[in-house]
């Protein structure tokens, strides 16, 4: 059995397929860990000038959690949103 910890800074459309196979690999254990819930609600896309919200299951399939987000400016960037520490959760 292996454990596998994958951190992210949010839940992304095109990556959820994969959790989902990963997390159904009877030898993988696997946890996903999200700095943000930017994407799993209704967002403006600056770039495109319009509201986005995905109409495909991005938490479904596998076990996550989101970190606790000491500064999310409800962007994602380097240096946001940022979490205090993620070594009490490997």
């Amino acid at each position: 059995m292996f454990k596998l910890a994958y951190f992210v800074s949010h839940p992304i459309q095109y990556q959820a397929p994969l959790l989902r196979m990963l997390a159904g690999q009877p030898e993988v254990e696997l946890k996903v860990f999200f700095l943000s819930d930017l994407s799993v609600k209704s967002f403006r896309d600056k770039g495109f000038g319009v509201s986005i919200q995905w109409d495909v299951p991005l938490l479904e399939g596998y076990s996550y959690e989101f970190l606790p987000c000491i500064r999310d400016r409800g962007t994602i960037g380097f240096w946001n949103p940022r979490s205090e520490d993620i070594f009490p959760w490997l």
